[in-house]
């Protein structure tokens, strides 16, 4: 990735370079992967989870460490169809349970925290 910038006061950038320094932030950032079936999420990722063709499951990192995050986006498509957040032996907001999406264009951003909590809703 490759940022412009100006050093010198006096030069701004010209919209096309802010433009392109937006392109490339984004490209970098904001990527979403498009999921149609089960998944094991990693560290970062950002899942829109398409569930026009049924429900599946997205199990959370096994052994994940303070600070780690997933994001998860939930696509219905015009079905009633969900997604299964599953955090194995993980905990999510301190409780032993899976967590379900069922709100089409939901997102949800799960952060560990600790063993205690596990994995929060931020």
């Amino acid at each position: 990735m490759t940022i412009t910038y100006r050093q010198s006061k006096g030069s701004p950038l010209s919209f096309a370079e802010m433009d392109e320094n937006l392109t490339e932030l984004a490209a970098g950032i904001l990527h979403w992967a498009v999921k149609t079936g089960a998944v094991t999420a990693t560290h970062t990722d950002q899942i829109v989870a398409d569930v026009t063709s049924g429900s599946f499951t997205i199990t959370l990192p096994a052994a994940p460490t303070n600070n780690q995050w997933v994001s998860v986006m939930l696509w219905l498509g015009g079905t009633t169809n969900t997604v299964t957040i599953d955090p194995g032996s993980v905990k999510i907001m301190g409780i032993n349970s899976t967590f379900g999406m069922s709100t089409g264009n939901a997102v949800v951003t799960l952060v560990y925290i600790d063993s205690t909590k596990g994995w929060i809703i931020a």
